[in-house]
């Protein structure tokens, strides 16, 4: 797969983040200093990426619920169950199980955070890059999967990386292993799942295999949006 360009049309888009700061949540658009001090940043550390929660749960548990009776004659009851009540967090939760790490991190390159929206977590990795011009290596197999939502996805034969994610987020760090191990202890399933580097890479490492991410397109979701509508 073809790699677009880094930072390709930003300039005409606003890209949010969520800034963890020591006195709380920012939602704000990152300026071009800011980008500049990530790109500083990257010449001496490679910022780590973490993932809170399950990609795809909120598809999946929609999916769980809308066609249970069909679900239940292939699967186990506990599954479809357990498919249809994801795990959320909400960014008050991540900060204060933060609190500690976020209270040591530089001010000028603070935590960010960024929801899993509507494309999963492809898109917003996407996103992540585009926003802070920078590049990225994720490891696929470090990306926490549920068994329930694995199962539910390959019955309707749709890619639980590209679907909507509700309660999941995604976060920047200087420390990513530290920030994991602190969501863990406030029961924040959490897993570091690569970092930041510098452009234009935006790999995905499999098993010796890489991809390139791509801009996500509408057409990634029209699988689950007739499913929705039918």
């Amino acid at each position: 797969m073809q790699n677009r360009l880094v930072g390709k049309g930003a300039d005409k888009k606003s890209h949010c983040a969520l800034f963890l700061r020591k006195s709380g949540i920012e939602k704000k658009e990152v300026s071009a200093g800011e980008r500049a001090a990530y790109k500083a940043l990257l010449k001496n550390s490679r910022p780590g990426l973490v993932m809170t929660g399950y990609p795809a749960a909120q598809a999946a548990a929609f999916l769980a619920k809308e066609n249970s009776k069909q679900l239940l004659t292939v699967f186990p009851p506990f599954l479809v169950e357990e498919a249809g009540n994801p795990f959320s967090a909400s960014p008050e939760m991540i900060w204060e199980a933060l609190e500690e790490t976020v209270s040591l991190q530089d001010e000028n390159v603070p935590p960010l955070l960024f929801p899993l929206g509507e494309y999963g977590i492809f898109g917003t990795l996407w996103d992540v890059g585009e926003t802070l011009f920078c590049g990225l290596s994720v490891y696929l197999e470090k990306i926490a999967m549920k068994q329930s939502i694995v199962e539910i996805c390959n019955f309707f034969d749709i890619n639980p990386y590209q679907l909507p994610s509700e309660g999941c987020y995604l976060l920047v760090c200087s420390d990513p292993f530290r920030a994991a191990e602190l969501l863990g202890q406030a029961d924040i399933p959490a897993c570091v799942i690569g970092q930041i580097t510098p452009p234009p890479g935006r790999v995905v490492l499999n098993r010796g295999e890489t991809r390139h991410l791509n801009i996500p397109r509408p057409e990634d979701l029209q699988d689950y949006r007739d499913l929705q509508n039918q």
